[in-house]
């Protein structure tokens, strides 16, 4: 079963579903977009890197449930390295990700100083 999660300040808590006004509130939630945002870099003309909050444990079904969820994720769109995500565990390690992702595509850009 997959978990459901909104945040409350920069944590994670989960959502108990009981039925479909649960699921009907977390969707509108989630499509407000509100406050999931991590951060978002733009790199060169085209390429960004951008960090978000997903709020579902998608790994329930290939995970241990003892494993926490990695509820936050780190992209590449476009550039050299489209398509090249970490997950993260907490909104901190997901800044310090999100940092680390934009330094090696600046590097792989070849952008770097």
């Amino acid at each position: 079963m997959i978990r459901h999660y909104r945040l409350e300040g920069r944590i994670a808590v989960p959502i108990e579903m009981k039925g479909p006004d649960d699921i009907m509130e977390w969707a509108r939630w989630f499509d407000s977009g509100r406050d999931r945002q991590v951060a978002l870099t733009p790199i060169g003309e085209k390429c960004r890197v951008s960090t978000v909050f997903i709020s579902l444990d998608r790994r329930v079904c290939i995970m241990p449930p003892e494993e926490p969820p990695r509820l936050f994720e780190v992209r590449v769109f476009d550039g050299p390295m489209h398509g090249e995500a970490t997950e993260h565990l907490t909104w901190e390690e997901a800044e310090q990700g999100h940092e680390e992702m934009v330094a090696r595509v600046t590097e792989a850009l070849g952008l770097a100083s």
